[in-house]
């Protein structure tokens, strides 16, 4: 009689364990990573099984060298990707072609080299922040869209690099990047909402392509070495392709053209 009450008790733990492990996300795989419902903190995802690609279904989080190893073979991931790592000096991931969320590069203390150069698309926004030893983003060079919003703070990057980059849904905001010199956003076309530069080392705008602004405000303020009549041919460039929003172009270096630039769509 113990034998069976025994191995009915056994049973029902086993059957217990089983659907827990359909609930709870956070079970080890067998390579190292672990899967968890997307959004939370710590890596996440898995491979989609039935799928038969090699796209990662959930967000990830990189936190050092294995990480970048599980992730390396995937090709897409449906949710956020975000690396954050203080003794990473180096991110390889040369196939992943798109990004279903957003991409978060920051905290990064030691990081040197990141190389995406196959990624193409990111659903949501990108964000760099504060990887002072990141002087480049030439490894993001492919990226022709991005559907949320572009956020650039606190680096020392020398440009932006993503010379592909045609759309940003959102907004695009490039602020206290002190050795900022140039946007390298040559393709830029059009931003869906506001858009903010501030970099006091910044010369040049280099957004000729540049031909919406679906935002209210747009803000080109407290770039020292940036003559104000660039800020003021950017808005006039704007203004007769439909912008009719705030703009402020304190700040910049003084030439010809002041700050409330006097002219709009070419009159004076």
């Amino acid at each position: 009689m113990k034998k069976r009450v025994a191995r009915f008790v056994l049973l029902a733990f086993l059957v217990a364990l089983a659907g827990c492990s359909g609930e709870n996300g956070d079970l080890a795989t067998e390579d190292g990573g672990h899967t968890q419902d997307s959004g939370q903190d710590g890596t996440s995802g898995d491979a989609d099984a039935d799928s038969g690609t090699d796209c990662l279904d959930g967000s990830f989080i990189i936190l050092n060298d294995p990480d970048v190893d599980v992730l390396k073979p995937y090709t897409c991931i449906t949710g956020d990707l975000s690396i954050t790592a203080e003794g990473l000096t180096n991110v390889d991931l040369p196939n992943l072609t798109w990004i279903g969320g957003s991409l978060y590069i920051g905290g990064n203390a030691a990081l040197t080299s990141l190389d995406l150069s196959a990624l193409t698309s990111v659903g949501g926004s990108l964000s760099v922040v504060s990887n002072p030893a990141l002087t480049s983003l030439d490894g993001l060079s492919a990226i022709t869209s991005l559907g949320g919003s572009l956020y650039i703070n606190v680096t020392d990057l020398t440009s932006l690099g993503l010379s592909a980059l045609t759309s940003v849904g959102g907004y695009l905001h490039v602020q206290d990047n002190p050795d900022l010199t140039s946007l390298g956003l040559s393709a830029l076309t059009s931003v869906g909402e506001d858009l903010l530069i501030l970099n006091t080392a910044l010369t040049s705008l280099g957004l000729s392509a540049l031909t919406s602004v679906g935002g209210s405000y747009l803000t080109i303020a407290g770039n020292y070495a940036l003559p104000t009549c660039e800020a003021c041919d950017l808005l006039d460039q704007l203004w007769g392709l439909g912008f009719y929003g705030t703009f402020n172009f304190s700040g910049n270096k003084p030439d010809t053209c002041p700050d409330d630039c006097n002219y709009y769509s070419g009159g004076t």
